[in-house]
C-alpha cells in the first residue's frame, strides 16, 4: 500500500478529466490521430511513446483511447491541451509530486496505491453529483485532498471508465465482479511484460485497487 511505484496507465483518467476541463471544445467523442510520434525530451534525446505490443488505431476518440489504454493518443492528447496547463492540477491533486512531463501522462510518475486510490475515489462523488463544477474535499490520514478537477469532467471520465470495464482492457474486471454491480468503472495497466500489474475498479460503495 505504502510502496512508491510507476503507476502506469492507471494516471490517464485524471489526464482525460484535466484536458476536458481545460479546453471547452473537447467531448469524448472528439477525434485524436494515434500514429507513432517522436518527441524531443532534451537536445541530444528522442523519446518515442509506443502502444501496447505496438498496435497503432489511427483515428480514434477520446473515450475509445482511454478505455483500449491508449499511449500514443494519451501523450498527443496532453501536448494539445499542454504540459504546463496540466502540470498545476497534479500537483494540487499530490503536492508532494516532483514534476509532470509528457511521458507522466502515461503513468512515468511514482505514486502509492494508498496515494492513487484516495484519488480515485473522487471520480465516484463527482460521478453522483449533480451540481457542476462542485469541488470536493476529501480526507486522508495525513491531511486533504484538495480536487483541482472539476465535476463535469470528472462524470464524463467515470463515464468512458465504464467502457473501459465494458469493453476495452477492463472486461476481466467485469467478469470477475459479476452481477453484484449495477455500476462499475475502472482503469488497469501492464507493466514489465504483466508482472506487477495495477487495477483500480470502483463500484457504488466499494474502491479496489
Amino acid at each position: 500500500l505504502y510502496a512508491r511505484r510507476q503507476v502506469g496507465s492507471t494516471i490517464k483518467p485524471f489526464v482525460y478529466a484535466a484536458a476536458l476541463q481545460l479546453r471547452s471544445e473537447l467531448t469524448p467523442l472528439t477525434p485524436i490521430y494515434d500514429q507513432p510520434m517522436e518527441l524531443q525530451t532534451r537536445p541530444d534525446e528522442l523519446w518515442k511513446p509506443r502502444n501496447y505490443k505496438e498496435k497503432y488505431y489511427d483515428w480514434v476518440t477520446l473515450r475509445q483511447a482511454l478505455e483500449n489504454s491508449i499511449n500514443v493518443a494519451t501523450v498527443k492528447l496532453s501536448l494539445y491541451v499542454g504540459i504546463e496547463n496540466l502540470a498545476p492540477i497534479f500537483h494540487q491533486l499530490w503536492p508532494d509530486l516532483s514534476g509532470f512531463y509528457p511521458s507522466s501522462a502515461v503513468g512515468s510518475m511514482t505514486l502509492t496505491l494508498t496515494e492513487l486510490l484516495a484519488r480515485y475515489q473522487l471520480f465516484y462523488h463527482c460521478g453522483e453529483s449533480s451540481i457542476a463544477e462542485h469541488q470536493l474535499v476529501v480526507g486522508e490520514p495525513r491531511g486533504v485532498i484538495h480536487n483541482a478537477l472539476q465535476c463535469n469532467a470528472m462524470a464524463q471520465v467515470a463515464s468512458m471508465m465504464q467502457g473501459v470495464v465494458e469493453r476495452g482492457t477492463g472486461q476481466e474486471l467485469k467478469e470477475y465482479v459479476g452481477s453484484r454491480s449495477t455500476v462499475l468503472m475502472g482503469k488497469t495497466v501492464t507493466t514489465n511484460e504483466g508482472h506487477d500489474s495495477w487495477l483500480v475498479g470502483l463500484e457504488r460503495y466499494v474502491l479496489e485497487g
